[in-house]
């Protein structure tokens, strides 16, 4: 129920001038979908279906921004480690997790990350509080191959995208450009229903090029 409420409340704070027939429709079907099979995270459903043929048992995961994507991923792997600043939503993820994931509450957790093992996850989703932080500090945690999930990336890099609220520009005082500079030779797929944008960043630290 809470994660209902939170969605509203996130509804009724966000403009809907990009309310279009098409958005509507689109927005419609991922929500009808969405009853039938529940559990899934708010990303397109072809990130979710890519994410559900590479994310692999043996797996350690790592989220910035907890919910049904908590879930989602702890199905998937051996261990999840997700980061949360709402401390409602914390509690009601804490009484429902799997027990291979490790929640943890902190308003400011983007500066705990620089406290994390190097070289240590497979896969990260950054889905919360100052993503550019939280991309930035982690790239030194992630393996040689890994993934990397970007959820909403049309919001902060110029990108040509259906979806809502895309950026124009890099925001000048955001570390993204920076990022992408470090990520340039690496692989990307971009997954856009319209609704929302997902890059997906293949992490390959043995390029010359990473670094």
């Amino acid at each position: 129920m809470y994660l209902f409420i939170y969605r509203i409340k996130l509804f009724l704070n966000h403009s809907h001038q990009h309310w279009s027939v098409k958005y509507v429709i689109r927005r419609l079907y991922r929500v009808i979908y969405n009853i039938f099979v529940p559990g899934l995270p708010w990303l397109p459903l072809s990130a979710i279906k890519y994410l559900k043929s590479n994310i692999k048992k043996q797996f350690i995961g790592l989220e910035f921004g907890s919910g049904n994507s908590t879930f989602f991923f702890s199905k998937l792997c051996k261990q999840l480690i997700s980061y949360e600043n709402n401390y409602l939503f914390y509690r009601k993820i804490s009484k429902v997790k799997n027990n291979n994931v490790k929640l943890i509450f902190d308003k400011n957790y983007p500066l705990l990350i620089k406290q994390l093992r190097n070289n240590y996850f497979d896969f990260c989703l950054i889905d919360g509080i100052d993503r550019d932080v939280c991309c930035y500090n982690v790239l030194s945690k992630l393996k040689k191959r890994s993934i990397l999930i970007l959820d909403n990336i049309n919001w902060y890099i110029p990108f040509k995208s259906e979806s809502p609220h895309s950026a124009k520009d890099y925001s000048s005082n955001s570390k993204w450009k920076l990022i992408f500079k470090k990520l340039n030779k690496c692989k990307k797929i971009i997954f856009d229903d319209g609704i929302s944008c997902t890059m997906i960043i293949i992490i390959n630290k043995k390029n010359k090029h990473f670094l």
